[in-house]
């Protein structure tokens, strides 16, 4: 293990996935080749814990096809300059200066939260079982928030 040492549970797996992507990718003046080697490590090792967890098969699956798809989406849009980008629970949200980029915030399958005045990306099998209406504060400390700043590509929880 290169990249992803020490890490127990998909919660720090995915927290470090973040990080390193800032710092790897390619867009934001990262080597192509350390950040594939780096997404195949993380692979592996989201498989491995995935199946060493206690979720049920179907739960299994639907954090399977989230994480796959959430890690698209960022790779999409982590090169945008101003953009801020924080995943809360299994939800990607993108606040800071997102109106010059909406455009390829659609794109990229997000959709515009006017009341909270953020984009967002949430699983497809997403069903919502609640009326209530949180802000993005409620949300972080009901789920848990880590928050990549793009300028200063440092992971913050």
């Amino acid at each position: 293990m290169n990249y992803f040492s020490n890490v127990n549970n998909l919660q720090d797996l995915k927290t470090r996935f973040r990080k390193l992507s800032m710092d790897l990718h390619p867009d934001k003046g990262g080597s192509k080749k350390a950040f594939q080697n780096m997404l195949n490590e993380y692979q592996g090792l989201f498989k491995r814990l995935l199946n060493n967890s206690d979720f049920s098969e179907e739960r299994k699956v639907y954090e399977t096809e989230a994480d796959k798809n959430m890690r698209a989406v960022i790779n999409q849009i982590i090169h945008l300059p101003g953009i801020e980008l924080e995943i809360i629970g299994s939800w990607l949200w993108v606040t800071g200066n997102t109106y010059e980029h909406r455009d390829e915030l659609k794109k990229s399958g997000l959709f515009f939260a006017p009341k909270k005045k953020a984009w967002y990306w949430r699983p497809a099998k997403y069903k919502k079982r609640s009326k209530k209406q949180f802000e993005l504060v409620d949300l972080r400390s009901m789920y848990g928030a880590a928050k990549v700043e793009s300028n200063t590509k440092q992971l913050v929880s």
